[in-house]
């Protein structure tokens, strides 16, 4: 129950903070004489995407690069309007996970590619961090 209510609160922060939340399910697009620079581009975000824990990115958030690659199992989900979050939880813990895709199943094995993102919250008084993914892309790992 702890893990949902750090879902509302987050929520709550996003909603309050006026900011649009923008999910995109592509990358790029590549007009057909840019083919060697996409390739390069495409190595170079692949060398520097390794996959991260969650414990990583909980405790030094400001310390990846934006994006970050987690694997998992999905958890607690939170239905929204056009989105859903849900709970990514790996062997060193759990983070929210905000998506457009609402196929996913709990309990189910993804890995994912995202943009780490940190949302003050205010509560009588003191601020705290939270810390969350806003999901770029996914790959469903089989059964």
């Amino acid at each position: 129950m702890k893990s949902r209510n750090h879902a509302v609160l987050l929520l709550k922060s996003l909603a309050s903070s006026h900011r649009s939340i923008t999910l995109t399910g592509k990358w790029f697009r590549v007009a057909p004489g840019l083919a060697a620079g996409t390739l390069l581009l495409a190595l170079l975000l692949n060398s520097c995407s390794r996959l991260t824990t969650v414990q990583d990115v909980q405790t030094r958030p400001r310390r990846w690069s934006s994006t970050v690659q987690l694997e998992g199992t999905v958890g607690d989900r939170v239905p929204l309007i056009g989105a859903e979050v849900y709970e990514l939880k790996d062997p060193t813990g759990e983070i929210w996970v905000l998506t457009d895709d609402r196929t996913l199943e709990t309990g189910e094995q993804v890995k994912i590619r995202g943009k780490i993102r940190i949302e003050e919250i205010t509560i009588e008084g003191q601020t705290a961090e939270e810390v969350y993914i806003e999901q770029h892309l996914i790959e469903k790992q089989p059964r």
